[in-house]
């Protein structure tokens, strides 16, 4: 195959991979706000019973709610507009002689740097004039939170 096929080839591949991935945008987080033992839906205004870590605007606390989202004074985020917040269960390791557990960094989270997260937004199809933020009150859980 010449090369110019081998180069034009190839360069198709790429273009179709491509298109796959505009099904969603990520929106790196490169600080966390905390990883601290707070989860506001499963154990509002107590310690949780597991540790999160949190990204995304600064309201976030023990007990939040969506006025208290919305005063948030900062993010870490690039678009300073979102003031979601963004927990996800921290990882640890505990070695097959028992011991004692390890904290499992994010990517970029080593010496003392924290990496913070990739936040996933899927678009839903070509007409976004009927998308809409979720409501006033609105909360997620995914899965069996124990």
């Amino acid at each position: 195959m010449p090369a110019y096929s081998m180069t034009a080839t190839a360069l198709a591949i790429v273009a179709s991979l491509s298109l796959a991935v505009s099904a969603f945008w990520r929106m790196l987080c490169p600080g966390r706000l905390v990883l601290e033992r707070i989860d506001p839906i499963i154990s509002p205004g107590e310690i949780s019973g597991h540790v999160h870590t949190v990204s995304g605007g600064s309201g976030f606390g023990y007990t939040t709610d969506y006025e208290q989202q919305r005063a948030s004074a900062c993010s870490p985020c690039p678009i300073k507009e979102d003031l979601s917040a963004y927990w996800t269960p921290k990882l640890y390791y505990m070695g097959a002689n028992g011991g004692k557990f390890e904290d499992v960094p994010q990517a970029g989270e080593g010496d003392g740097v924290t990496g913070g997260m990739t936040v996933y937004y899927e678009q839903r199809g070509p007409n976004f004039t009927n998308l809409s933020a979720f409501p006033e009150g609105f909360r997620m859980v995914a899965g069996n939170p124990f």
